[in-house]
């Protein structure tokens, strides 16, 4: 905004000199404090969104359009702030202990290809707080892609309720259960798997257990190298914690596994994985 070097400790008569001998705009210190107003907040965003456009191209799915006014693709990404910027926004975890953080949440349609949010928040307002914050944005017709942070049975819920769709990984601390409300054997599944040549199950099932919601669950077997990755980073987690891993949890690093209320007519399983991992590429550019 305004060249790349730090600005941490550039103060405005640094600025404007900075802009008169780079753009040879003349303005005075007083000037450009009166410009960091809500119309400059509004300006960043829109040139943000007009970036974040051009270097975002996704196929279209004429298939998909049929079914869906709308696919929203949301995530947060996180960066660091020099240090004196820690009284307004704290650092958080392993995210930035001595740092303070900025907080990017964002939504954008990939069917219209507008951005529809981009916000800067502190990282106090974490994913799931967001999620409950915006449940009125939820519109009936569209269909919503959102990381495991932004998951919860309320959530979920709202989505059925408007006569919208969902579409994400199935978070690790909920229960699954069969039509019968008897728990999912993961056992039985990797065993059916062995039995199996396309490497993907599609199965009607419900999830969490105070309140069930009914979904299909769709699983599919991961690849030597991420299965051995994935438990390697189980157990230093595990042994953080001071805990042993379960059989049953070595089983579901072995898998992939999404939820969805979406039908199997409009998304069968392999276009369903294509359609979520369109979240990849958005999340790519926050990086």
């Amino acid at each position: 905004m305004f060249s790349s070097s730090n600005q941490s400790n550039t103060s405005l008569p640094d600025i404007a000199a900075d802009l008169g001998q780079q753009f040879t705009v003349s303005i005075s210190k007083e000037g450009i404090h009166k410009k960091f107003n809500a119309q400059a907040v509004s300006f960043l965003k829109a040139l943000i969104k007009s970036h974040m456009c051009e270097h975002l191209v996704i196929e279209d799915d004429m298939e998909l359009k049929k079914h869906f006014k709308a696919i929203n693709i949301k995530d947060s990404s996180k960066f660091s702030l020099p240090s004196n910027y820690d009284g307004a926004y704290p650092g958080f975890g392993n995210f930035s202990k001595t740092n303070g953080l900025m907080n990017i949440q964002y939504e954008y349609d990939i069917m219209s290809g507008n951005w529809k949010t981009i916000e800067l928040t502190t990282i106090r307002n974490n994913d799931q707080q967001d999620s409950k914050q915006n449940t009125e944005s939820i519109q009936k017709g569209e269909l919503y892609i959102r990381d495991l942070g932004y998951i919860t049975p309320a959530y979920l819920k709202n989505i059925i309720i408007k006569g919208a769709g969902f579409l994400n990984r199935l978070p690790p601390q909920a229960m699954v259960y069969a039509l019968d409300e008897k728990p999912l054997d993961w056992s039985y599944i990797d065993r059916k798997f062995s039995k199996i040549k396309t490497g993907v199950l599609d199965m009607d099932v419900q999830i969490y257990q105070r309140e069930l919601i009914a979904c299909r669950l769709i699983i599919e077997r991961v690849s030597d190298e991420v299965y051995i990755k994935r438990i390697k980073q189980a157990e230093l987690s595990a042994k953080k914690h001071g805990v042993g891993l379960t059989q049953k949890h070595k089983i579901r690093c072995r898998y992939n596994t999404f939820i969805t209320n979406i039908s199997k007519q409009i998304l069968p399983a392999e276009k369903l994985r294509r359609c979520y991992y369109l979240r990849w590429q958005i999340e790519l550019i926050f990086k």
